[in-house]
């Protein structure tokens, strides 16, 4: 994308800049313009400002004194450029999202075996009929092992579990609030009891603020021999480019025994419209002994 300026007075000319950003960035890329004419000078755009739907650009001159004047547009005031139309409401481009996620949690860090690694491929897929916003759908695996507190005092053997699932959940209501259920079905093996099988997990989460913006999310699910999670997270979107999470919940996975404390959150960085690069972190507590860390992370792909 070329951007031209002219001026009347090009002898007081020492430099005329572009500078450029992705709408709500904080940070300005700066060229400076080459004179093409007698009275003009143009510039041509970095591809790290055209990966949106839109760029914000103005064009500002220095004289031979220093002093510094808008030409086209200001920092305050910028033009805004549409690069591609992004998609309209009946529009299926823009619809789905792709989160493919890993997550090792660790509720000791010490000696103590309590813990357990997740993986999920999470698709979701807006819809927007009548009331319905979006479907998602999924599978997951978890691989954990752990035992209660009170068998960790008594040296009891450690539980060794092992859960694979499928997850469907529909999502109900507008942009601002919305009421998600839907239900998780897996199979689980234990090798401590040597027992395997199914389980029916159901899962809720009530939305509010945008779906893709500054939000608000709380959520449970809960499986019989596996454990219950519950959680409240905020998702920022101050920053365009950088997705923002923090989030506290309880969790008595890998073994359904006693709950603890989860506080982190994730910190992304999108390189264009299309992916996205997420890092996760927390620390999680049975107990002011039982403390541990996790870190994970996921790929988010929209289209």
């Amino acid at each position: 994308m070329v951007i031209v300026a002219t001026i009347d007075e090009p002898e007081q000319v020492r430099q005329i800049r572009v500078l450029a950003q992705i709408p709500g960035d904080v940070q300005w890329e700066t060229v400076v313009m080459e004179r093409t004419g007698d009275f003009a000078w143009s510039a041509s755009l970095p591809d790290e400002v055209l990966t949106g739907w839109t760029v914000a650009w103005f064009v500002e001159w220095v004289n031979l004194d220093g002093d510094i004047a808008p030409i086209r547009g200001s920092g305050t005031a910028p033009r805004a450029t549409v690069i591609r139309e992004s998609p309209a409401p009946g529009d299926p481009a823009g619809r789905s999202s792709l989160v493919l996620s890993t997550e090792w949690v660790d509720f000791a860090s010490d000696s103590l075996v309590d813990h357990y690694f997740v993986s999920e491929a999470m698709l979701r897929y807006r819809v927007e009929r009548r009331n319905l916003l979006f479907v998602r759908t999924g599978v997951g695996f978890l691989d954990g092992r752990g035992t209660s507190l009170h068998g960790y005092a008594t040296d009891a053997s450690v539980e060794h579990q092992q859960a694979a699932y499928g997850v469907l959940e529909l999502e109900v209501g507008g942009d601002l609030v919305g009421l998600g259920g839907g239900v998780a079905l897996g199979r689980l093996a234990n090798d401590e009891s040597s027992y395997f099988g199914q389980f029916v997990s159901p899962r809720l989460r009530l939305r509010i603020g945008g779906t893709d913006d500054t939000n608000l999310e709380l959520g449970t699910s809960w499986a019989e021999d596996v454990g219950y999670e519950g959680w409240a997270r905020v998702a920022i979107a101050a920053l365009p480019r950088v997705p923002i999470t923090a989030e506290i919940g309880v969790s008595s996975l890998p073994v359904g025994e006693d709950v603890g404390v989860r506080l982190g959150g994730s910190v992304g960085y999108r390189f264009n419209p299309r992916f996205t690069l997420i890092a996760r972190f927390s620390m999680n507590a049975r107990t002011i002994y039982h403390v541990g860390v996790s870190g994970g992370a996921a790929i988010r792909l929209d289209w």
